[in-house]
């Protein structure tokens, strides 16, 4: 019994997040068609109102949670040393974890000693899920503990002798204290479609950002000038430092880890697919980087790619007659070296980049330790 209590606070983020799951199982990119608004006529509009009914009560469990932690009613219990959330307030992608992985990189590098604390969602096997294997990559050595009770595992984690903890997709679990509270906003789509779920991909309303301490707008390089500005002029709103990130492709990977330029496949027919919350973002990653595929794919977030879909990517590969494909890390990491005999897959390995507002993030993670810290987060 007490263990279901310890969880319960997961589980209307997880509700939620299984409303737009469900509406969309069958064909994920066709939910977002229709919440989007691109999907016209009448039976989409129809759904459409559907979902609009149901936002208010969605939205008013989360007040009503969010309200009980303010008043005191729900307790939020302190970790012994300091937490640093990582979080975001629209279901899908929004980069949290080259976010992660860029923050417990520096905390190493600045001698502290982090550990990852994550939920676990869509655990593949015993070793995590996709985000557990790729953070595993992206900080080697850094410990990550993966436990919908956030409490239990930040105890865990302390008595392991970590002396900071990144709570990854924390901003809505409020159970666990914080003491920097960071709220990622994908610039490519910042407000979820303008509604709560299951109408939009908003997992609670816009007034929850008041709870952060810095607002994190990621993809800003994604945007046109004139949007980018837009969307910080709303977010201004919340009154928070507001800081800039893109994701920069550095290098291709094997999933041996081992690396290649990408200069290596720019001449090769080669194919793409992905299973992330944000598959146009990595469309514009592959661009970016000079990668012209012959097909896209694009598959359910966390997808564990079962035997149907892994047909259908053989028959694209065969169709296509591509001995090169290109996913991203975050789905490398679901395959063994066997799983592509006759084919060569590779990964875009990310780097997060703070371009504006570095002295400030710096600034808020030195206060939330508790001490000077040295070299800025942004490159060079």
């Amino acid at each position: 019994m007490r263990s279901q209590k310890r969880i319960a606070d997961s589980r209307l983020t997880r509700r939620g997040t299984a409303i737009a799951t469900i509406i969309g199982s069958v064909n994920e990119h066709g939910f977002i068609e229709l919440i989007s608004g691109r999907q016209q006529g009448t039976l989409p509009s129809l759904a459409r109102f559907g979902l609009w009914c149901l936002s208010p009560f969605y939205s008013a469990a989360v007040r009503i949670r969010n309200a009980a932690y303010t008043i005191g009613a729900k307790r939020t219990h302190r970790a012994t040393v300091p937490v640093i959330s990582v979080g975001n307030i629209t279901t899908g992608g929004t980069g949290k974890t080259p976010v992660v992985a860029m923050i417990a990189n520096w905390l190493t590098k600045h001698g502290r000693m982090p550990c990852l604390l994550s939920r676990g969602y869509k655990a593949i096997d015993e070793s995590g899920n996709d985000e557990r294997r790729l953070l595993d990559r992206l900080c080697p050595g850094v410990p990550h503990i993966q436990n919908p009770d956030r409490v239990a595992a930040s105890q865990q984690a302390t008595n392991e002798q970590a002396d900071v903890l990144v709570l990854d997709d924390g901003f809505q679990h409020r159970r666990l204290g914080r003491d920097l509270n960071l709220a990622l906003i994908d610039a490519t789509n910042p407000f979820g479609y303008d509604f709560i779920l299951p109408r939009g991909l908003l997992r609670e309303p816009l007034s929850g950002l008041h709870r952060a301490d810095l607002i994190l707008l990621t993809r800003c390089d994604q945007v046109e000038a004139a949007e980018l500005t837009r969307t910080k002029s709303q977010l201004d709103n919340y009154g928070k430092p507001i800081v800039e990130v893109v994701f920069e492709p550095t290098r291709l990977v094997k999933i041996d880890d081992s690396t290649a330029d990408f200069s290596s496949v720019t001449d090769q027919t080669v194919g793409a697919f992905c299973g992330i919350g944000n598959p146009q973002s990595f469309q514009t990653t592959l661009k970016t980087a000079g990668i012209e595929p012959v097909f896209f794919e694009s598959f359910p977030d966390h997808s564990h790619y079962d035997t149907l879909e892994r047909k259908q990517l053989a028959g694209l590969i065969r169709e296509h007659q591509v001995n090169t494909v290109i996913c991203t890390e975050k789905d490398l990491v679901k395959f063994r070296p066997d799983d592509f005999a006759d084919v060569t897959l590779l990964g875009v390995r990310i780097e997060a980049v703070v371009t504006e507002g570095a002295v400030e993030l710096e600034r808020a993670i030195e206060n939330a330790l508790g001490r000077q810290a040295g070299k800025a987060l942004s490159r060079g």
